[in-house]
C-alpha cells in the first residue's frame, strides 16, 4: 500500500472500527434471532464503519496539538504533515456523509439518529471533556456504546429494554478498558496534560474504579439473560470470563504487582472479553431450542463450576511449570465430556447437567490457559 494511501487509512483508526463492527454485528444478531436480512446487515456495518471513520478523522484533526506531546502519537500523519489538515477535514466529511446516506437508504431513522448522536458525542463533547475533566472518559463511553445498539435497532426498529442493557454493558466494559490504557500510558497522558484518572487521582484510586466497573459489568451481562434476550450459554461463558477479569483486577492490589504490566494485562483481557461477548451473542442467535434447554441445566451447577474454574486458574498461576500437564488435562476433560454428553443427551437431565458442566469447565480452563499465554506473549511485544 502506498505510504500516502496507508496514512489516510490509518487516519480512520481502523482498530477502533473493527472493534465496533464486532459489537455491532453482535447487536444485530441478538435482535435477528437467527433470521438474518443480509442486505440490512451489510448496510448497517458499512454505514456504522464510515461514521466511525469520520469521527476518528475529525478526532485526529482536533487532537493534533495533543498528539505532538505523546510518544505513541507524535508520528501520526496530521502531526508529521504527511496529510494536510484541509484534506483531513474534507476526507472526514465525505466519510461521514457516505455513512449517513447508506444508513438512511437501507436501515431506519433510529439507526441514523444513533450514528449522528454518537459522532457528535465523540467529536465534540468528548473532545472538550477529556481536556477539562477527569470524567472525560465516562463521556467517551457514550459513543463507544453506540455500535451494538445501532446493530440491534437496525433489526428491531425500536428502543426497548435490550437497548438499555446493551448500553450499560458497553459503558461498564469501556471504563476498565480505558482506565487500564491510561495506567500503562501514564507518562504520555501526563506529558500531554490530559486529566485522566491515574494522573489526577493516582493508581490505587484507578484500580478501585476498575474493580467497581467490572462488578457493574457482571451485573449488566446477567441482566441480558434475566430479561430473556440471551440464553444460558451466553450467561455461562460471559459470567465466567467476567469473574476471571474481576479476579485479575483484585491481583492488582498486591504489593508485588507491577502497575504497568498489570494494566496491560487488564487491557488485553478486556479485548478477549468483548470479542467473546460478540461471539456468544452470535452463537445465541443460532442455537436450536433443544440445545438451549439442555445447556440451561448449567444454572444449577454454574456457581460451583465458576469457583472450580477460578481455583484451577489460581493453580496455573502458582504452578506455571506444570502448564503442559494442565493443557493435557484440559484436552482430556473436554474430550471425555464431549463424548459422554453425546451418549447421555437423551437421558437423565441430572446426568446431562453434570456432563455439560464438565465440558463447560474444560472450555473455561482452556480459555484461561490460552488467555494467560497470549497475555504474556503479547505484553512482551508491546512498546
Amino acid at each position: 500500500m502506498p505510504r500516502n494511501l496507508k496514512a489516510y487509512y490509518n487516519l480512520t483508526k481502523p482498530g477502533i472500527i473493527y472493534g465496533n463492527l464486532l459489537t455491532a454485528a453482535g447487536g444485530f444478531l441478538l435482535a435477528s434471532k437467527g433470521v438474518i436480512d443480509v442486505r440490512s446487515l451489510l448496510a448497517t456495518l458499512a454505514g456504522i464503519s464510515l461514521i466511525i471513520a469520520s469521527g476518528c478523522v475529525f478526532n485526529n484533526y482536533i487532537d493534533r496539538g495533543i498528539d505532538k506531546k505523546m510518544a505513541r502519537t507524535r508520528k501520526r500523519a496530521l502531526v508529521s504533515g504527511l496529510i494536510p489538515a484541509r484534506n483531513a477535514l474534507i476526507y472526514g466529511t465525505v466519510l461521514g456523509c457516505s455513512g449517513v446516506l447508506i444508513l438512511s437508504l437501507w436501515t431506519n431513522l433510529l439507526v441514523v439518529c444513533i450514528g449522528l448522536t454518537a459522532w457528535f458525542f465523540y467529536v465534540v463533547l468528548y473532545g472538550i471533556a477529556k481536556r477539562r475533566s477527569v470524567h472525560g472518559t465516562l463521556v467517551g463511553t457514550i459513543p463507544g456504546a453506540a455500535a451494538p445498539i445501532a446493530g440491534y435497532v437496525a433489526v428491531s426498529n425500536r428502543l426497548d429494554t435490550a437497548v438499555l442493557i446493551l448500553f450499560m454493558i458497553m459503558v461498564f466494559w469501556q471504563m476498565p478498558h480505558f482506565y487500564a490504557i491510561a495506567m500503562y500510558r501514564f507518562k504520555d497522558y501526563r506529558a500531554a496534560g490530559l486529566p485522566v484518572l491515574p494522573v489526577k487521582k493516582g493508581m490505587k484510586n484507578t484500580k478501585i474504579q476498575i474493580l467497581s466497573y467490572i462488578f457493574a459489568f457482571i451485573v449488566a451481562i446477567i441482566l441480558l439473560g434475566i430479561f430473556g434476550y440471551a440464553g444460558w450459554v451466553y450467561l455461562a461463558v460471559m459470567v465466567s470470563l467476567a469473574v476471571y477479569w474481576f479476579w485479575l483486577g483484585i491481583k492488582g492490589f498486591s504489593k508485588l504487582t507491577d502497575d504497568t504490566l498489570w494494566a496491560r494485562q487488564m487491557f488485553l483481557f478486556s479485548l478477549i472479553i468483548i470479542t467473546a461477548m460478540s461471539a456468544m451473542l452470535t452463537i445465541n442467535a443460532w442455537l436450536p431450542g433443544k440445545i438451549i434447554y439442555n445447556l440451561s441445566m448449567l444454572v444449577f451447577i454454574h456457581a460451583l463450576i465458576a469457583l472450580g474454574s477460578l481455583g484451577y486458574a489460581t493453580y496455573l498461576f502458582i504452578s506455571p511449570a506444570k502448564s503442559r500437564f494442565s493443557v493435557a488435562y484440559t484436552l482430556v476433560a473436554m474430550t471425555l465430556a464431549s463424548g459422554t454428553y453425546l451418549v447421555v443427551s437423551t437421558g437423565s437431565h441430572l446426568l446431562q447437567a453434570c456432563t455439560t458442566g464438565l465440558l463447560y469447565l474444560g472450555f473455561v480452563s482452556a480459555v484461561i490457559i490460552s488467555a494467560r499465554r497470549k497475555l504474556v506473549n503479547i505484553d512482551s511485544r508491546l512498546d
